[in-house]
């Protein structure tokens, strides 16, 4: 095994660890929900359909929610099966519960949501969660304050995807180790060829995360004989 492989296994085991709660919580909600309307479907045509409605959302979000272990897990061989906006929203909803554990509230920006940027899937989940984890062990038992996770403007042929954390107004300004947490995360980011750029003014740090485009099928050329032929028809 490769000593990138080795970082990129260890990484992946950390990472599971920390966003877990918040992805079981959503899957025992969701689980819950399925079972508890499965058993109402018997009844009128219209509480049926109100049912059965209940439980293709509710299996909806549980899907959702093992979409994001297995880029989390590097076992998604299609990275670029979500926009990139979506699979950040859908990273976030299974992040508030850990990071509400430490103070911390998570706040989701709306920025470029119509914008179809394409992602490499796993780079950008497995960095977001680990400069996030890095963020909220070097705060102090005491903290209260917001994270904010958005996409930014895209720069370098990149997905940009801003964070930042601060304190709540009824806390003095507390200095955020960015550079703490950076340099923690500095081997994963690497290993997936993501660039950063620091905001010191705001305290915000973004990921330029690799950016992935549609694979095609190369077209195939007609033999020339063949249109040779077409042309005498």
């Amino acid at each position: 095994m490769t000593h990138a492989a080795t970082v990129a296994d260890r990484a992946a085991a950390e990472l599971l660890r920390f966003v877990a709660p918040g992805v079981l919580h959503g899957l025992g909600n969701s689980l819950f929900a399925i079972r508890g309307h499965a058993q109402l479907l018997r009844g009128t045509e219209s509480e049926v359909g109100r049912s059965r409605g209940a439980i293709l959302n509710a299996s909806e979000k549980a899907l959702k929610g093992l979409d994001v272990l297995r880029y989390l897990a590097a076992e998604s061989e299609d990275l670029a099966t979500s926009q990139a906006w979506i699979l950040l929203h859908r990273l976030c909803d299974f992040l508030r519960i850990p990071l509400l554990e430490r103070g911390v509230t998570l706040v989701f920006g709306r920025n470029s949501s119509e914008t179809p940027m394409r992602v490499e899937g796993t780079a950008l989940c497995q960095c977001v969660v680990e400069l996030l984890r890095q963020l909220a062990e070097r705060l102090p038992s005491s903290f209260q304050g917001e994270a904010l996770v958005d996409l930014a403007a895209r720069r370098r042929g990149a997905v940009a995807v801003a964070v930042a954390v601060r304190s709540g107004p009824a806390q003095l300004p507390f200095p955020v180790d960015l550079a703490g947490a950076l340099s923690a995360a500095a081997r994963l980011l690497e290993h997936h060829g993501v660039l950063v750029e620091t905001m010191s003014e705001e305290q915000q740090v973004r990921l330029l995360v690799p950016a992935a485009t549609i694979k095609r099928e190369p077209q195939q050329t007609p033999h020339v004989g063949s249109l040779a032929a077409e042309s005498q028809g």
